[in-house]
Order: C-alpha cells, then sequence, then structure tokens
C-alpha cells in the first residue's frame, strides 16, 4: 500500500468515520449524522441563538434556522423568544432531544472504542492528541474568519 499524503489520509478517514457514524445512527438510533451534529451543537450552547447554532456547524443561518424548524417539528428542540432581545429565539435542547444525543454519543463512543481496539491505537492517547490538533485548527479558523 502507498503511504497517503496527510492531507489524504485526513480527507479518507472523515470520510470512513462520518459514513460509519451515518450507519450506526440510523440503525440504532433512527438519525442521521448531520441530525446528531445538530443535537449535539444545541447541547453545546445549552440554550443557543440559531446564529450561535449556524457558527457551531459552519453553515448558514438560513440552513441553521431549517435545521431548527425540522428538529422543532420532530419535538428534538423547544424554541423561545429571547427576553433579553426580542428578535432573537433560543434553542435548546428537549427531554427527548438529551435522549436521542445521549443513545447517540453512547453508540459512537462505543464504535469509537472498537475501532481504536481493532487498529491496535490506544484511544485515550488518540483523543488526547486530536484534542490538540482540533484545538489548533479552531485558533486557525477564529483568525480565518475574522479577516
Amino acid at each position: 500500500m502507498n503511504e497517503l499524503s496527510a492531507s489524504t489520509l485526513l480527507y479518507e478517514v472523515n470520510t470512513v468515520m462520518d459514513r460509519i457514524a451515518e450507519y450506526h445512527l440510523k440503525q440504532g438510533v433512527g438519525i442521521s449524522y448531520s441530525r446528531f451534529a445538530f443535537l449535539s451543537a444545541v447541547e453545546q450552547y445549552q440554550s443557543a441563538t440559531q446564529h450561535q447554532i449556524a457558527q457551531a456547524l459552519r453553515i448558514s443561518d438560513p440552513a441553521s434556522s431549517k435545521l431548527c424548524a425540522e428538529a422543532a417539528r420532530d419535538g428534538l428542540i423547544a424554541i423561545t423568544t429571547n427576553p433579553a432581545h426580542k428578535r432573537q429565539r433560543l434553542v435548546s435542547l428537549t427531554l427527548s432531544g438529551k435522549t436521542i444525543l445521549q443513545k447517540s454519543m453512547t453508540l459512537l463512543d462505543g464504535c469509537f472504542s472498537d475501532i481504536c481496539e481493532r487498529a491496535g491505537v490506544d484511544e485515550v492517547n488518540y483523543r488526547q492528541q486530536t484534542a490538540l490538533v482540533l484545538d489548533s485548527l479552531n485558533n486557525k479558523y477564529k483568525e480565518m474568519i475574522k479577516q
């Protein structure tokens, strides 16, 4: 097997991991990977604006609004008016949304542990190293969007 460049390797790992996550989430919880990412973004902020969700997912505000409408229709989030800013709407997970997110995280964490074990990779070390890379990427991204 030819050695892959870092950029190709990263692309391939992300692509296959996304596909595996999509499969397991559909089979085990009945949601898509993009729905999981959305619920995770909402949980990250506890009570988020649609704009904050768009920023977290790196999508447009109209796309975030559409995702919010769909998740509200499905009973996964509650949307309320921000008392501090009447034109803003706040989004938070419902009990159903929290339950689905927790089930999804447990499922994906187990899947990831299995993948690390089968690859002979120390999961704790991998997570620590990946967190460092992610922090660096986020800092670079923040610099880019300020320009």
